[in-house]
């Protein structure tokens, strides 16, 4: 009973045990405002930089706006976090540029942001165009980064070495698989 027992505990550790190694994957889907604002956005960007283009003064005026319209959609993708990786020792918050490892060692704590949490002001970050990343203040978490596709679901994470967190997958069962807190 007692070796039984003992293998019973190992199976519920945090994330994924030595007897289920494969890495559990969260997704984080676009809300519908992200979608409207990135949409709207890029028709008016491209609608600006073709009426720029067409104007023949201006052609190279325009061939500089369409070029600084697509680096910026590009670092739009490239920073965006669709997917949270829960690891046997990390999360890796995976993105398709700068994946961000955090190791749950590095932790502090994790709780679900209510409502009354949820007025964030950007100070350096992107609200809704492509997702919702960057920099963001609040009066109740301070300074975090947020890393996401939507509004829904925040999770705040504090860590030692990356500050406060705030990541938003669509199930919350990640939680279950996340140290809550330490002493």
């Amino acid at each position: 009973m007692g070796l039984r027992r003992h293998l019973m505990d190992e199976q519920f550790q945090f994330g994924p045990s030595k007897f289920n190694p494969m890495p559990l994957t969260f997704k984080s889907s676009f809300d519908t405002v992200s979608k409207m604002i990135t949409g709207i956005g890029f028709l008016l960007l491209i609608y600006i930089g073709y009426d720029l283009y067409s104007d023949p003064h201006s052609s190279t005026a325009g061939l500089v706006y369409i070029a600084v319209v697509l680096i910026t959609n590009f670092a739009a993708f490239f920073l965006n976090s669709g997917t949270f990786v829960v690891k046997s020792d990390c999360l890796v918050i995976d993105r398709a540029v700068g994946g961000i490892k955090i190791p749950f060692d590095d932790i502090l704590s994790t709780r679900v942001l209510n409502d009354g949490d949820s007025y964030l002001i950007r100070t350096f970050g992107i609200g809704g165009y492509g997702g919702w990343y960057g920099k963001f203040w609040s009066r109740t978490t301070g300074v975090v980064t947020m890393y996401g596709r939507n509004q829904q679901h925040r999770i705040l994470l504090k860590t030692k070495t990356h500050g406060s967190l705030i990541i938003t997958p669509d199930d919350l069962s990640i939680l279950s698989h996340l140290p809550t807190s330490k002493p």
